[in-house]
């Protein structure tokens, strides 16, 4: 869903979950894509957690980490997804993707503490578990930007669009875009 595509997130949460209902990562995904209101959501989320113990295996520490940014509270969200990733370190991934999972939720945390170092430091681990995934590049990308050096972000940028396939550039260009506007660059926004 980080590019857009919440029905198709939808649909992949509802494959998983039809596959193993206790998969927590679909069932917190499914849950904030949902269209309950606030209170709905928490008590969805609170009906998950009732059944692991916050902290303690992985689901535990998914759940404290998804709660956390649920809340807003980053930092304490950022040091939930890196003891997933501590706990990744120790054996093996529970999921295929898990450590990009954590790797990406990690570094927007930090991009929302404005801890911009750790925030790249984890998009660049994401990006280099998956070096053909756009987002990890996307949002290094706008780590640089925040952290006021835009050559690199501009860099980074335009090597992900010379990347990219000719089908995608378009969707590329329109991504890039976004991450300048949501950024307030209306100037670099304009040159894609």
């Amino acid at each position: 869903s980080l590019l857009g595509r919440k029905g198709e997130a939808r649909e992949a949460a509802a494959l998983a979950l039809a596959c193993d209902p206790g998969f927590v990562p679909a069932a917190t995904l499914d849950i904030e894509l949902s269209d309950r209101n606030d209170e709905q959501k928490r008590a969805a989320f609170e009906a998950v957690g009732s059944q692991h113990e916050r902290g303690g295996d992985w689901k535990g520490w998914w759940l404290l980490a998804e709660e956390s940014a649920r809340q807003k509270k980053w930092s304490e969200a950022a040091r939930a997804y890196g003891e997933l990733i501590r706990l990744r370190a120790q054996g093996n991934e529970p999921y295929i993707g898990f450590s990009i999972d954590a790797y990406m939720a990690q570094g927007l945390a930090f991009l929302e503490t404005k801890d911009h170092e750790r925030a790249q430091e984890a998009f660049i681990a994401a990006s280099a578990l998956s070096p053909g995934a756009v987002e990890p590049k996307l949002f290094l990308a706008k780590a640089y930007q925040r952290a006021r050096k835009p050559e690199i972000a501009a860099a980074i940028f335009e090597g992900l669009h010379a990347e990219s396939s000719p089908r995608e550039r378009s969707e590329i260009a329109l991504w890039i875009t976004a991450a300048y506007n949501s950024l307030s660059d209306f100037d670099r926004a304009l040159g894609w």
